[in-house]
């Protein structure tokens, strides 16, 4: 029997367990480093909050860690050929659009909304993630960060709250959270 998940499979398919695992643990490290990224210039009363998500995003990460490792020769979109070139192309689409997008805010003194254009860039990039490992809580979370990233843009904008704290507090607890739901179903 053939338990091998692979980009082309039926959209009916569900995750594999080993994939749900390591979205768990990428979500939860993602999210809890997020959240310590909010902690530039938070509003008063956000740093204990913030710290204590962080820690609850490295929970999640430790039992993601402990499940893929339990997992670690179990089906995985990753271990089709296809599934892996659309993987580290769509990394390196992430990868290139943040570093372009960061040096030109950089660039034009508006560092202030590198992590906006981060998150942005983030919830893209987990759309495609999600369809190719059968995660639709992923395509969820993806499309989720999207309009989070605008309204701290926005904030940033109108309101003295920096949007490095916005963008990583919303973002760091919608990524912890999505984290310990895909556990839940690994």
């Amino acid at each position: 029997m053939n338990t091998t998940i692979t980009a082309s499979a039926a959209p009916t398919m569900t995750a594999a367990a080993r994939d749900r695992a390591v979205n768990g643990l990428v979500l939860g490290f993602a999210g809890a480093m997020w959240l310590s990224w909010a902690q530039q210039g938070p509003p008063a009363g956000w740093p204990l909050p913030l710290a204590v998500g962080s820690g609850l995003g490295l929970l999640v990460a430790v039992i993601g860690g402990v499940l893929v490792w339990r997992r670690r020769h179990g089906a995985s979109a990753m271990s089709d050929p296809r599934g892996l070139r659309t993987y580290y192309r769509t990394v390196g689409i992430e990868s290139a659009a943040i570093a372009a997008g960061s040096t030109a805010l950089g660039i034009t003194g508006h560092s202030a909304y590198i992590a906006v254009w981060i998150l942005f860039v983030v919830g893209a990039h987990f759309v495609p993630l999600g369809r190719l490992f059968r995660i639709r809580s992923l395509v969820v979370v993806g499309v989720v960060l999207i309009p989070v990233s605008v309204a701290a843009a926005v904030v940033g904008l109108v309101w003295t709250v920096a949007p490095s704290a916005v963008a990583g507090g919303i973002g760091g607890l919608l990524l912890v959270g999505f984290g310990a739901w895909s556990l839940t179903a690994s």
